[in-house]
């Protein structure tokens, strides 16, 4: 059955994982508790659950209605009449960072792995059409690639600050700040500072979504 997003956020992140699928990818940084700030990236169908700590301090989110002005000759004001609300558009960044806490790995690269599947497109059975190149040793990855050619990136519900929405990632952004700095880090120099800035699109209406209904979340 899957997760409420009540329950999601009350438990820890090893209590997301044993509900998700083989190919689950779980953020393996900081073990947050209860009582922490923390919020979520998921779709369950995917086997995606990207758990960060603490609400991102800063949110951008833009929002346009789009009208038709018509000019006809002798009118004091053009006709006006409503096309569609533009795209809802959100952006805000996250530092991920092996030094917080104890890291369970000593570098980041696994959180950057799971972090750039977000922008790969699935197939509609849920397999990645393409693998991105893994950072050093350690954590988990996907084991089967999809055969096809054609997918669409992961639609992902998006939980912070109390809020609950679904979107899907449009840019991308991700500014490694520190290599090899820790014991586990050093002999490949992995990143174990960074930030990420997500750039979305946030869906009101799942009915507009042109997708695969078939690895909505749910």
């Amino acid at each position: 059955m899957p997760l409420s997003p009540s329950s999601i956020l009350g438990g820890t992140n090893n209590a997301i994982a044993s509900r998700l699928t083989s190919l689950s990818r779980n953020l393996a940084g900081p073990q947050p508790t209860s009582g922490d700030n923390k919020g979520l990236i998921y779709n369950h169908k995917l086997g995606i659950s990207i758990l960060f700590q603490k609400n991102p301090e800063k949110i951008t989110e833009e929002m346009a209605d789009n009208w038709t002005f018509t000019e006809i000759q002798g009118q004091a004001d053009p006709l006006m009449s409503f096309a569609c609300r533009g795209a809802k558009r959100k952006r805000f960044n996250i530092l991920i960072d092996a030094h917080s806490t104890p890291h369970r790995l000593g570098h980041i690269g696994q959180d950057l792995y799971d972090i750039e599947m977000l922008t790969i497109p699935h197939d509609k059975a849920g397999l990645p059409i393409a693998l991105p190149a893994r950072y050093g040793h350690g954590g988990t990855h996907p084991s089967q690639q999809s055969n096809e050619v054609i997918g669409v990136p992961p639609i992902v519900r998006i939980i912070y600050g109390g809020r609950f929405q679904k979107g899907f990632i449009t840019n991308l952004t991700v500014e490694e700040t520190l290599h090899g700095t820790t014991e586990q880090s050093k002999p490949q120099a992995l990143p174990t500072r960074a930030t990420v800035t997500f750039d979305w699109v946030i869906i009101d209406d799942m009915r507009m979504l042109i997708s695969y209904k078939e690895t909505l979340p749910s």
